[in-house]
Parts: C-alpha cells; sequence; structure tokens
C-alpha cells in the first residue's frame, strides 16, 4: 500500500516547505516544517489503474497541528502531530457480498523537524543552503472490515512505520531523500481467503515491508513552481509474513505549486509507473496532493 501523507507551508520568498509522513511518494520540497502554532488539512487522492484490471481510487485525509517550537525552544525544530484516514474504491470484479467502497488505515503520527544546517542567504540565492532532517513515527489501527474483496479488505490490523527523511537545497536544486523506510503489519483481526489451508480462511500478518530510495530531486523554476522526477522501491513481505513476497520500482515525473499560498492552498502532483515489478501486475499511479493551512 502506497500512500501519502504530509502537511505543508510557505516560507518567505521562496517554494513550499513541505513536510513528510510518507510511506513512499515524496514530492518536491516535503520534510520541513509548517507554521508555527498551525492547523493544516490535507488530501491525497491517487488513481491506480492496473494490468490485472483491479483499478483503485482511493485518497488519504488528514488533520495535522504544528507545535511553536520543538527542543531547542527556537524555531529551529518543531513536532507535527496529526490523525487521518483512507477512504477509496476497488474494482471488486462482481465478487458475491462485497463492497467496492470501504476505509483503510486510521492513523495517528507524529514527526520532528529539525534544521542541521541553517541558511545565510535568502531562499532563491544562488547560495542558498537548507538541509533539515525528520524522523517520523505512526500507527494504523484496524478498519474493521471483514470482506474479501473491495477497498480496504484485508486491513482490518495493527501496523507501524518509521523513517527519517532529509530535506535539501542548493540554490534552486531541491532533493528531499529517506534511504530506507520500514513498516510492520500485524496478523489481521479477521479472518481472508486462503485457499489450500484446512478452512479455506486464515488470519493473515502481513510482517515487514521496506521502501528504498523514496526520493524526490528537482528544480525551482520561480518561488511558485518547482518540477521533478519522484522514485522509490517497495520490498514488501520480507520477513514475518503470510504472503508471497512483492517488490516494485517506480519512477515518473512530479510538480509543486504554491501560485495560492496567501489563502493557505497549495497543490501537487505526480505520474509515475513501475520500471521494474516482481510478482505483481504492472501499475501505474496517478497522485496529487491538496492543502489548506489555517
Amino acid at each position: 500500500m502506497n500512500r501519502l501523507p504530509v502537511a505543508a507551508t510557505l516560507l518567505a520568498g521562496g517554494l513550499l516547505c513541505l513536510s513528510t509522513t510518507a510511506q513512499a511518494r515524496e514530492f518536491l520540497g516535503f520534510s520541513q516544517p509548517g507554521f508555527p502554532g498551525s492547523l493544516a488539512w490535507q488530501l491525497y487522492p491517487t488513481f491506480q489503474p492496473t494490468s490485472g484490471g483491479t483499478n483503485s481510487a482511493y485518497a488519504f485525509a488528514e488533520l495535522a497541528y504544528y507545535s511553536k517550537t520543538g527542543f531547542t525552544g527556537t524555531t529551529r525544530d518543531q513536532f507535527e502531530y496529526w490523525v487521518g484516514a483512507d477512504i477509496g474504491y476497488a474494482d471488486t470484479k462482481g465478487a458475491a457480498g462485497s463492497s467496492g467502497w470501504g476505509t483503510a488505515f486510521p492513523e495517528l503520527g507524529i514527526e520532528y523537524y529539525y534544521n542541521v544546517l541553517q541558511p545565510t542567504t535568502p531562499r532563491g540565492s544562488a547560495d542558498f543552503r537548507s538541509f533539515w532532517v525528520s524522523p517520523t513515527f505512526y500507527v494504523n489501527f484496524p478498519n474493521g472490515n471483514t470482506q474479501s474483496s473491495g477497498y480496504g479488505a484485508g486491513d482490518d490490523q495493527y501496523s507501524m512505520n518509521f523513517n527519517v527523511n532529509t530535506f535539501n537545497q542548493w540554490g534552486p536544486v531541491i532533493l528531499t531523500f529517506d534511504t530506507v523506510e520500514f513498516n510492520y503489519s500485524f496478523k489481521n483481526l479477521n479472518s481472508t481467503p486462503a485457499p489450500g489451508t484446512l478452512n479455506g480462511f486464515t488470519k493473515a500478518t502481513g510482517g515487514l515491508s521496506l521502501t528504498f530510495a523514496d526520493l524526490a530531486v528537482g528544480y525551482q523554476l520561480t518561488p511558485d513552481i518547482a518540477i521533478g522526477v519522484l522514485h522509490q522501491f517497495d520490498y514488501n513481505n520480507v520477513a514475518g509474513s503470510s504472503f508471497r513476497h512483492t517488490s516494485e520500482g517506480i519512477i515518473g515525473p512530479t510538480f509543486t505549486y504554491a501560485g495560492f499560498a496567501k489563502i493557505g492552498l497549495f497543490f501537487a502532483g505526480a505520474v509515475e509507473t513501475d520500471y521494474y515489478r516482481e510478482n505483481m501486475n504492472h501499475n501505474t499511479y496517478i497522485t496529487g496532493w491538496i492543502t489548506k493551512t489555517f
């Protein structure tokens, strides 16, 4: 499962500074803090057509709060707290007793931001330098879904995620990078179909999944527009899992737009497709991000 809970703000004289709690897929500028003491409402829509024909559309909705400061008592660091969940639709291929609509991943999370390298020149300058580190932890809760197909089926379990993102900017060049991300899914609370077992059902365990080289790299064309490329490599169900291991590497173009910053409204989007896959169908992801700060 790939989705993008994130938060955003705009610093004076520059493009978006965005924070991420991404379970894969960064956008340009992520891993920077929000306005001190502010709230942000965010929506992350995704449309996912597959070669197997099980198309799905879903969106993660999140409400985030940014503390006024962090451990240092200054604006050099900050905490973010959020609550959110997915809602979506997945083609059930006519399965009896199933609904395509559902919810998944009720979530609570925390992220800490620390400015390792503070800028000494204005954003937009050729010699501008900035470096943020943001360790992140969040927990997903069972969704109560007992169906065998449709969106959210098989997601009635606890899971947790840990990652450490970094934001880097050198003049107009932007890089957000997450070296490795750890996600662990516990045993499902409800039984799911399992052909070949004694009664045909089992309470499956997702186990450990990893994401490598989750990054966004690009160029700030104007104070309001940045364009670039997204990449990630998912290594799924690698340990303690009831499921067959799968792998997927995806890449594609992206943009971030801050032209409506005066009213606290921001956009980003991307189209990614797999360049490598193992034990899974071909996937394309059309993703977006919309946020309103207040």
